[in-house]
């Protein structure tokens, strides 16, 4: 009984341990002022870019940060209080990585002037050629999934929505806590090492106790 206690317990330390050997990084932007353009700024060690896709005519697109204390008519933020927006509405805005990463998702907001409907969605596309699925958007943030194994570069693209008279806010959306592992597709070595160790010492302490 103390040994299968034991062998459980050494078992499950081992599995945490080799969990935790690839940490997930967020990038929450709450450490930034309002109104800032992201581009060549270096910010979180990312490369943010710009756009001229579906911009205003002769106008560059850009990652720009806000509140929802400074912009009001803006969702509120998944994380407070800092997050950001395509800067003149741009598609195909996009954000890039030192090394290859493992892409998990970001959260994403339409904004209250946009009128809600199935045409006002996102979604994510790297430089493999990766897709995620379209989200429809909503005033609450919502978590949008890509899972892309060894990308570098992250695309967001648009599908216009319906905007109130006299205000073109379809062009917009918001962007929060995009989230990331360092690590490559595949498992460091270390990582799987211990794992196969624990699993291995697992096995001979049962066969052990099942020859007993």
């Amino acid at each position: 009984m103390v040994r299968q206690v034991l062998w459980t317990f050494g078992l499950g330390v081992c599995l945490v341990l080799s969990a935790t050997a690839v940490h997930a990084t967020v990038v929450n932007f709450d450490d930034l002022q309002p109104w800032l353009n992201l581009t060549g700024s270096g910010y979180a060690g990312l490369t943010w870019g710009t756009s001229t896709d579906h911009a205003y005519p002769g106008q560059t697109s850009y990652w720009a940060t806000t509140s929802e204390d400074s912009f009001p008519t803006y969702s509120e933020p998944h994380s407070y209080p800092v997050y950001v927006y395509p800067g003149y509405g741009g598609d195909n805005l996009w954000f890039s990585f030192p090394s290859p990463v493992t892409f998990n998702g970001a959260w994403f907001a339409s904004v209250p002037t946009v009128q809600l409907n199935a045409a006002h969605r996102v979604r994510l596309r790297d430089d493999l050629g990766n897709t995620s699925d379209w989200l429809e958007l909503s005033e609450t943030p919502q978590y949008l999934s890509a899972s892309f194994l060894g990308t570098t570069t992250v695309f967001v693209e648009r599908a216009d929505g319906e905007s109130e008279p006299g205000f073109d806010g379809a062009k917009w959306y918001t962007m929060d806590d995009i989230t990331y592992n360092e690590s490559s597709a595949v498992p460091e070595p270390s990582s799987l090492s211990l794992l196969a160790a624990c699993v291995a010492a697992g096995g001979v302490l049962k066969f052990r106790r099942r020859r007993k």
